[in-house]
């Protein structure tokens, strides 16, 4: 599901449910004691977890709009979004690809519609021909280890 907002002109803001995203993943826990006594006990916890998402769609019955929509935004001077949401893809990182620095102090920026690679300009932000997908927004793999100590009747929980 989707949550969208629309700020309307006497300052009331109105939130709907639009569009539909289908996730996916596993999920692995393995638990185990490794030193149990009568005064002290360890337990510990790992996880591991990879999970998959796909936007279906945008819109819905009542409200419709574009395939996608860019959101995420930088902070000013830059006001450029990072992360793109487009129906039939997962949550992406969306910008300019950077593959150096020019002689100048500049980034030198992939075109993606020419693959030339060039010196930074302003006009670049506003021009969609720099951007492209740079990778997906969610992590491969998350990974936790929890672990419990108990000395007596005193407990000490690390994350």
């Amino acid at each position: 599901m989707i949550l969208r907002y629309r700020l309307l002109p006497i300052c009331i803001t109105r939130l709907w449910l639009t569009g539909k995203m289908r996730n996916q993943g596993i999920e692995i826990a393995v638990n185990a004691i490794p030193v149990r006594t009568k005064d002290f006990e360890w337990k510990t916890t790992v996880t591991a977890s990879h999970n998959a998402n796909k936007l279906l769609s945008l819109s819905n019955d009542l409200y419709e709009t574009s395939n996608q929509i860019d959101h995420a935004y930088l902070g000013e001077p830059i006001s450029l979004s990072t992360q793109r949401m487009e129906v039939g893809r997962s949550m992406g990182h969306y910008g300019m690809k950077s593959v150096g620095v020019s002689e100048n102090g500049l980034w030198m920026v992939e075109n993606t519609m020419t693959g030339e690679i060039e010196e930074f300009t302003d006009n670049m932000l506003s021009n969609d021909d720099y951007r492209q997908y740079l990778g997906n927004a969610l992590p491969k793999l998350y990974l936790g280890w929890n672990n419990s100590f108990r000395y007596k009747i005193l407990i000490y929980l690390s994350r």
